[in-house]
């Protein structure tokens, strides 16, 4: 009896010996610790899975790098501030009605203009800012389309903004594809452009695209970040308008993203507006006209396809 008796005190001097342990360890620290090793053990076994690819498979063509400029374009940029309101035309909106997308992208809808004649001289893609829709950008290239046979096609977001996902990527190269079966196939081939938050989307796509899936990509106002950008597919020139006065992005922060396009191959442009904020609808059918000849100049120079 007594042992069993002593034998109890001391498991209780053992077990409070380890409560005053335990309550001295520093549990988040070693919490923290354990998690870091758990992601080291995980990413060791995750590249030790990727890191041998398969030894019939050529590794991806690496292009190199193109030409970054930077310089001003003087013309497009206004001495006053217009009063920024801007909503669809009650014209814009008769011409171009909403349209349902295919199985390809079911209950997304895009908007088009269709060309004077065919076949067009090219499919432009327009991808709009965040809280506005397709008609938007319609109305800033309708007269320029006109003037040169275009087809437009304006795919709308599916909330308020572009999720920039790999559903949009499929959905809006499924509506410039079509595009091309309803008002035919594009002389001088396909290209986008992009507003704002369509700026950085499509900067994103036409750095993702395939060869052969965009012949130029152009955006105002908005650019995505340099560390999105990967090596590039196709050598598809770019260009980036940007204003000097635009308070959301930086000259900057510009070069930096239109030279890490360059780094991942593609022949990149940043063109300066003078006095110039974000207000596209000041400007839009000035800028498309602009853009337009530089899409068909950079088109009729590059090698067949």
């Amino acid at each position: 009896m007594f042992r069993n008796i002593a034998l109890g005190f001391m498991a209780l001097g053992f077990g409070g010996a380890a409560l005053i342990v335990l309550n001295m360890l520093d549990w988040p620290a070693l919490k923290e610790r354990a998690s870091g090793l758990l992601e080291e053990i995980m990413a060791n076994e995750s590249g030790s899975m990727t890191a041998a690819p398969q030894a019939d498979t050529p590794p991806a063509p690496t292009l190199p790098p193109a030409r970054f400029t930077q310089r001003d374009i003087m013309g497009l940029g206004t001495m006053f501030t217009a009063n920024q309101v801007y909503e669809p035309s009650a014209q814009i909106t008769a011409a171009a009605p909403i349209r349902e997308a295919g199985g390809w992208a079911t209950g997304r809808t895009w908007y088009a203009l269709p060309p004077q004649s065919d076949p067009p001289q090219g499919i432009v893609v327009l991808l709009h800012g965040a809280g506005r829709d397709g008609r938007s950008m319609l109305e800033m290239w309708q007269t320029t389309a006109q003037q040169n046979n275009l087809t437009l096609v304006a795919p709308n977001a599916g909330q308020q903004s572009w999720a920039r996902s790999n559903l949009d990527r499929t959905f809006i190269e499924g509506v410039a594809r079509e595009a091309a079966a309803q008002f035919g196939t594009p002389t001088l081939g396909v290209f986008i452009f992009g507003h704002a938050e369509g700026a950085v989307f499509a900067q994103e796509l036409m750095n993702l695209g395939a060869p052969g899936t965009w012949t130029a990509g152009a955006v105002h106002a908005g650019h995505t970040r340099p560390e999105r950008i990967v090596p590039a597919q196709a050598a598809t020139p770019f260009r980036l308008f940007l204003g000097t006065r635009d308070y959301l992005f930086s000259a900057d922060s510009a070069r930096a993203s239109g030279e890490a396009m360059a780094q991942a191959g593609h022949p990149t442009e940043l063109l300066m507006i003078p006095g110039h904020t974000s207000w596209y609808f000041q400007i839009g059918p000035r800028l498309s006209h602009t853009t337009w000849l530089w899409f068909a100049e950079t088109a009729k120079a590059a090698p067949p396809r």
